[in-house]
C-alpha cells in the first residue's frame, strides 16, 4: 500500500465513521473478506482473511501494512485476528507500531521488528460497528473477468463477506483404461456459496457438459468389490446438464486447537449423505491429525436426486507433517474406504506461495 493518507486523529476516528469505512472498504480492494474493526485507547484490533493470499503470513504482512496506514495517529498496537472458513486461526500482534512503521520506511531490520512482533493461537475476537460494515457489505460487490482464481478463465462475484459465484471452464482425464489409453471430458462449472451464519456454509454446483468420450469406456470391472468409481461411463453418458455438488457445511472451534465440520448433502457427481470431521494440531509442532466420518449413498446416473441402493460407511484417519522443506507436505490415511474396504493413502504435496499446489498419492 503505497498511497499517502491523512491519518486521523483518536477523536476523528471514533466520531466520523468515513475513517473506517475507508479502512474497510481498501482492506476489501486487497480481496480481505469479513472485516471486522475494533479500537481499545491506543490498540486496533482487525479480525479478517484473505480469499487470493493462501499463505497467511503473507496476507497478515499486507493488511497490517493498510491498517498502519489508515488507523489513528495515536495507535500503539495493532492486533490482526487471521480466520479460515469464518473460525479463528492465529493471532498475530505488533505491539510497536512506531517500529513498525520503521520497518516498513526500511530503517530497522526484519530482525529488530521481530522483537516486537508475537504469533500466538487466536483469541478472542470484538466486532463494532457492525451497522457500518454491513452498509459496506451490501454495497460492496464486484464481479471479475480473469484467470485470477486458479482458472485458466472465471467469472466470479464476490462481496464483503465469503459469499461468492463462479463460472469456468474446466478439463477431466480418465487414464488407463483397455478400451483406449486416455480419455478426457470438457466442462463448464457454475458454482455458488452462501455464508448462512456464523460457520455455515452453503453451496451449489452444476456442470454443463460441453464434450467427453468417457462415455466410450467399454470394458467391464471384474472386481467383486461394489462398483463405487467403475461405472464411471454411465455416469457420463446420462445427461448434459446436471447438479454435481449441493452441500451444507458447519464449521465449528470447539476447544483451543481443536476444529471440527458436519456436512449434509449431495457431496459429488456419485454420492451424497452426510459425515463430519475433528482435526487436531498441537501448540508448536508440524504435525497434526484428523478423523473423517461420512455415511454415504450412491448416487444415480443423470445428475438428478435419485439414488442407487449401494450405501456405505467411510472412516479415515489421517496424519498430516510438515517436512523441513518448504511448502511440502505429507499425509497418511488409513481406515475404511468407499467400497467398505481396509486399506491405507500416501499422499506428497507441494504448496507455493502463489497458491498452488501439486502432489501426487497412492
Amino acid at each position: 500500500d503505497t498511497e499517502v493518507v491523512a491519518r486521523p486523529t483518536l477523536a476523528a476516528w471514533n466520531s466520523e465513521p468515513q475513517h473506517k469505512q475507508a479502512l474497510v472498504q481498501r482492506l476489501l480492494e486487497q480481496d480481505f473478506k469479513n472485516i471486522h474493526l475494533h479500537l481499545s485507547e491506543h490498540a486496533l484490533e482487525a479480525t479478517l482473511t484473505n480469499t487470493r493470499i493462501s499463505l497467511p503470513s503473507r496476507a497478515v504482512g499486507r493488511a497490517v501494512r493498510t491498517l498502519l496506514l489508515r488507523s489513528p495517529l495515536d495507535t500503539q498496537e495493532i492486533k490482526v485476528n487471521y480466520t479460515i472458513n469464518d473460525m479463528p486461526l492465529a493471532t498475530y500482534t505488533f505491539s510497536d507500531a512506531r517500529q513498525l512503521q520503521r520497518y516498513f520506511n526500511g530503517t530497522i531490520s526484519r530482525k529488530q521488528l521481530a522483537e516486537t512482533v508475537s504469533v500466538s493461537y487466536a483469541e478472542s475476537q470484538h466486532e463494532e460497528d457492525e451497522a457500518l460494515l454491513a452498509a459496506v457489505e451490501e454495497e460492496y460487490f464486484q464481479t471479475h473477468f480473469d484467470g485470477n482464481d486458479g482458472d485458466i478463465i472465471s467469472l466470479r462475484g464476490e462481496g464483503a463477506g465469503l459469499s461468492k459465484f463462479r463460472v469456468s471452464p474446466g478439463m477431466g482425464f480418465f487414464f488407463n483404461d483397455p478400451s483406449g489409453a486416455l480419455r478426457y471430458e470438457a466442462f463448464v462449472n457454475a458454482s455458488i456459496e452462501k455464508q448462512a451464519g456464523e460457520g455455515l456454509f452453503l453451496k451449489a454446483t452444476t456442470q454443463l457438459t460441453l464434450s467427453q468420450d468417457i462415455s466410450g469406456v467399454t470394458s467391464k470391472s471384474n472386481s467383486l468389490l461394489p462398483h463405487v468409481r467403475t461405472d464411471v461411463a454411465s455416469y457420463k453418458k446420462t445427461g448434459n446438464v446436471k447438479l454435481i455438488q449441493a452441500v451444507a457445511n458447519q464449521y465449528f472451534h470447539p476447544n483451543d486447537r481443536i476444529y471440527a465440520r458436519a456436512t449434509v448433502g449431495l457431496y459429488e457427481e456419485m454420492f451424497g449423505g452426510a459425515g463430519g470431521q475433528i482435526l487436531y494440531y498441537p501448540e508448536v509442532s508440524p504435525w497434526a491429525i484428523d478423523l473423517t466420518v461420512d455415511a454415504l449413498k450412491q448416487r444415480d446416473v443423470g445428475g438428478g436426486l435419485a439414488f442407487r441402493n449401494y450405501s456405505t460407511v467411510s472412516a479415515l484417519a489421517a496424519l498430516h507433517y510438515q517436512l523441513p522443506i518448504t511448502g511440502l507436505s505429507a499425509t497418511v490415511r488409513g481406515g475404511r474406504f468407499l467400497a467398505g474396504d481396509w486399506g491405507g493413502r500416501f499422499e506428497m504435496k507441494r504448496h507455493f506461495r502463489s497458491g498452488f499446489e501439486v502432489g501426487a498419492w497412492y
